[in-house]
């Protein structure tokens, strides 16, 4: 601990199906978001598919800038904090729910049932205010991970909650205005082709009853032509007798 005191280092790591264990952090994190939802396992050890991290050691801290980890029991997780060199942990994690438990949870929001309410009313949201989701329709649980780390302390971040939930709604409002706006260009596309369609039917119909009536024109006036130089070549012709 002394000598990291000592260092200042950027750190970045991806790691593929491993595990994380001896981590106190995961048992308490796995109780509380059993609090949202029985449906998460309680967890001594977290297994994943994927994790990536952006770290720096600076005067004996751990800067946890960016991580994610992914393909576990309890989703997919970002963290981003500190650790401080006296092992206090400062710790922000949303955690994107399985679309497992996500799914069934959110399918009851019209109806308004049990799920659906229990699960905003933990987060701090009214009953009517359908909880944040990510954009696989993953819920999302914002936790604050404080004491140490032999004595982790999660408990819920109502307030990222509610913000992530109103972005989630507006997210939503503009997804509805997108896919409006999209049909009505589709809408108004084929009717365009549809206009351009007939129009260029009556053109071909115009020019076809023209290119007929010139043809007969053509045809008449070169019959005339053809009668009157039959007569001029006829009075030309003398009979012998």
């Amino acid at each position: 601990r002394e000598a990291s005191k000592k260092l200042t280092a950027d750190i970045y790591g991806k790691f593929a199906d491993g595990k994380i264990a001896n981590f106190p952090a995961v048992t308490r994190l796995s109780a509380k978001l059993r609090e949202y939802s029985t449906e998460i396992p309680e967890l001594k050890e977290l297994s994943f598919g994927s994790l990536e991290a952006r770290l720096r050691l600076e005067n004996g801290n751990l800067l946890i800038q960016d991580m994610t980890i992914d393909g576990s029991s309890l989703g997919m997780l970002t963290v981003n904090g500190s650790v401080g060199s006296d092992q206090r942990l400062d710790l922000k994690t949303d955690a994107h729910l399985p679309q497992a438990i996500s799914g069934p949870i959110l399918a009851g929001a019209q109806a308004g049932n049990a799920a659906i309410k229990k699960m905003s009313g933990s987060l701090g949201l009214d009953p009517g205010i359908t909880p944040p989701v990510d954009d696989k329709k993953r819920i999302i649980v914002p936790i604050l991970i404080k004491g140490t780390i032999d004595d982790p302390d999660p408990s819920g971040d109502k307030a990222r909650a509610g913000n992530l939930a109103k972005g989630a709604a507006g997210a939503l409002a503009a997804e509805a205005k997108a896919k409006a706006e999209a049909m009505a260009r589709e809408q108004a596309d084929k009717l365009k082709a549809e206009a351009e369609r007939r129009a260029k039917e009556e053109a071909d119909k115009v020019k076809a009853a023209a290119e007929k009536k010139a043809t007969e024109v053509v045809k008449e006036k070169a019959g005339e032509q053809g009668t009157k130089a039959l007569d001029a070549l006829k009075g030309k012709i003398k009979k012998p007798w």
